[in-house]
């Protein structure tokens, strides 16, 4: 056969690669997606296993902007056409994984997206180039590699006789199998608390049981912990229905005839040992991404338990060069406090690398926006994107923009990881302003129903702010010099006096602290 080469393969047609593709094709760069399955986002059709996805569907937010929409839109991926916004396949606020599967695949052929499908890669070598050896015998090569295959393998953790449980990508859906039985749920994730909701009815006793303590996502801010929706088992437990959350580690696990003796150690002040027995055992201890294609000369470097491939901030390897990340697997630089882990966040992500991409290997400028440094203009450019974000606003405290002070003249840049912008995209001596939006401080448990907020005429105290709001920081010669909050806003609305004025002070400060430097360097 023929070897196909491409300039750009991406590995997977799941949102990621969609997404990924959708920017590579503005770029007119020359790519292709390979895709294992026979159709896009094929990961849907299986997970998650009981069918009701977690990212949220606003479809009736008030707004007629759709910048805004995406706020409350955690499904549709960045796109041109309005007929492809998620909206239009549901309208219930958690859909279907169904529908999610016919959206990607809509999505592909509405934008006419390259793609060879049954292309199952068994190998990748790498010398000058990529090589990509396939299982039909087809090789690819290409100058650049993107993998955007999530996370396509269960995580074990290594407990002696954790080979007794199923994996909660493998275990059985038919209730049946789980009737009158004791049942041990390991992990306290999304998916631990799904299935346990999913089998109240079916067992005789259900066990949720892991080292460490849960974590509400209400509280954490962080989407990848336990969600309201998946939370309904709590009230079993609270209200002495047989089930239990167990905060322990489970030292090993025996099995005995047709049953499993779990020995655990409780997480109390005494240590406490015990022997707990159970009838099936399901593991929700995650997932990790699948190295096994790469050949050992070109193994990326792995990180987090191994459960990520190790990335720089323009979502490069660490280890191997023009090999680069797309979609969950980019959740290694903002692991358990953003959301590069779901599709609201790492479509930002992918429009990023797109960029990132076409910046560095390309020489094609960074898209930006000319400013006067000006007050007003910096001000009211600030504002505006304040009030008409939805990356920074999803991607909070991750991605920022970038306000790069060029003599007289400001150069701004939408939406780039913060640490990509101070590691490889800023000149050391450079000024620069980044926005970002942000939580306050962390709240403690029970804090989330009655946090003491600041008043929102107290804009001095707007650093106080619980709830996300504007942050601006001021940069120079590679050091912060200065960081400023906007008040928090009930509604999220930023376009009162009470907002616009402080932070333009904040701006002529600035400036006025930089010519103040300026004239005097000249003196000297």
């Amino acid at each position: 056969m023929q070897i196909k080469h491409k300039d750009y393969i991406i590995i997977g047609a799941g949102p990621a690669g969609l997404q990924l593709g959708y920017f590579l094709k503005k770029y007119d760069l020359d790519f292709l997606i390979v895709e294992k399955n026979d159709v896009a986002g094929s990961y849907f059709k299986e997970y998650p296993r009981h069918r009701t996805l977690i990212s949220i569907n606003k479809v009736h937010t008030g707004f007629e902007d759709k910048n805004l929409d995406l706020r409350f839109d955690w499904n549709s991926l960045l796109c041109d056409k309005d007929e492809l916004l998620f909206k239009e396949y549901s309208t219930e606020y958690f859909p279907n994984a169904d529908l999610f599967v016919d959206y990607l695949n809509d999505f592909a052929n509405a934008y006419e997206l390259p793609i060879d499908y049954g292309v199952d890669i068994v190998n990748i070598k790498k010398e000058d180039k990529f090589l990509l050896s396939t299982s039909s015998g087809q090789q690819y090569t290409c100058n650049y590699l993107v993998v955007a295959t999530g996370w396509a393998k269960p995580y074990i953790p290594e407990i002696p006789g954790i080979e007794y449980g199923d994996h909660y990508m493998t275990m059985s859906l038919n209730k049946k199998d789980y009737e009158n039985k004791r049942v041990l749920i390991i992990g306290k994730g999304n998916s631990a608390f799904e299935t346990a909701d999913d089998l109240i009815a079916s067992t005789a006793t259900t066990h949720v049981c892991s080292e460490n303590s849960l974590v509400m996502a209400w509280n954490s801010h962080y989407v990848g912990n336990l969600r309201a929706v998946n939370n309904n088992f709590l009230d079993t437990y609270q209200l002495k229905a047989q089930n239990a959350v167990l905060d322990a580690a489970i030292n090993h696990i025996k099995k005995e005839g047709e049953q499993y003796r779990v020995n655990v150690t409780y997480n109390n002040n005494a240590s406490e040992e015990e022997e707990l027995v159970y009838d099936a055992i399901i593991l929700c201890t995650g997932f990790r991404f699948d190295d096994a294609i790469f050949d050992e000369s070109c193994k990326p470097e792995l990180i987090i338990k191994d459960r990520f491939p190790n990335q720089e901030s323009d979502y490069q390897s660490t280890n191997i060069s023009q090999l680069y990340y797309a979609g969950t697997i980019t959740h290694m630089r903002d692991y358990k406090k953003q959301a590069s882990g779901f599709v609201h966040g790492f479509r930002y992500n992918a429009s990023c690398l797109a960029r990132i991409l076409a910046y560095q290997n390309h020489n094609i400028p960074m898209p930006s926006t000319e400013v006067a440094w000006d007050i007003d203009a910096l001000g009211d450019k600030f504002i505006d994107r304040i009030n008409s974000n939805s990356s920074l606003w999803n991607q909070y405290g991750y991605l920022g923009d970038v306000a790069v002070i060029k003599e007289d003249k400001v150069f701004y840049y939408n939406s780039l990881p913060i640490d990509f912008i101070k590691e490889q995209f800023v000149e050391e001596n450079d000024e620069y302003f980044v926005l970002t939006m942000e939580f306050g401080k962390k709240m403690e448990a029970g804090e989330h129903t009655s946090v003491n907020r600041v008043h929102r005429n107290d804009y001095e105290n707007a650093k106080n702010s619980a709830f996300i709001h504007p942050i601006i920081r001021h940069y120079k010669d590679g050091k912060e010099m200065e960081e400023f909050h906007i008040i928090e806003d009930l509604e999220a609305v930023w376009k009162e006096p009470i907002h616009i004025e402080p932070l333009k002070k904040f701006i002529k400060e600035v400036k006025q602290a930089s010519l103040t430097v300026s004239v005097q360097g000249t003196s000297i």
